[in-house]
């Protein structure tokens, strides 16, 4: 008898429009990660923050800068710009609650950029599989510059 384990995909929309890019080792520096994680990073052209990922909203950060999702075994992140939490959610308004099953058709928040960048914050919206040691045999960013919100920008295979 032979056992087979199935492996999952989950694949990651990109929850704004704008440009697609890798994570960097600076970017996770400045959200304060100091570990390894998958993602993605997008410039955001568009205010609307949909979910990239089919699961459920599991946390909703005080300062209203991040939500909490999980999908499958993956726990996921979503930082909406970059030092954000120090605006104590002014310019954001957060659609979803705690439970809440999403899809990449549900709108989580929005944003307004322009009251961030008067702020001197960065509006780079992160995308963080922060289990991603644990959870994810294999990453991959398949797309990066210009996208539309809601395309395919990544997939994840969970162990």
């Amino acid at each position: 008898m032979s056992l087979f384990l199935l492996s999952s995909k989950v694949k990651f929309a990109a929850p704004v429009s704008g440009d697609v890019a890798p994570l960097t080792e600076d970017l996770l520096t400045q959200l304060g990660l100091y570990q390894e994680a998958e993602g993605f990073a997008i410039k955001p052209q568009t205010a609307d923050v949909y979910s990239p990922v089919k699961g459920k909203v599991t946390s909703l950060f005080p300062t209203k800068h991040a939500i909490g999702l999980q999908a499958g075994e993956l726990k996921i992140l979503i930082f909406m710009g970059i030092d954000t939490a120090k605006l104590n959610g002014l310019p954001f308004k957060i659609n979803v609650e705690v439970g809440d099953d999403v899809t990449p058709q549900t709108k989580l928040a929005t944003m307004d950029l322009n009251q961030i960048s008067e702020a001197e914050k960065d509006t780079t919206t992160t995308v963080l599989i922060f289990n991603s040691a644990s959870a994810v045999d294999e990453f991959k960013l398949s797309t990066t510059g210009q996208v539309k919100q809601g395309t395919t920008v990544a997939k994840a295979v969970e162990h």
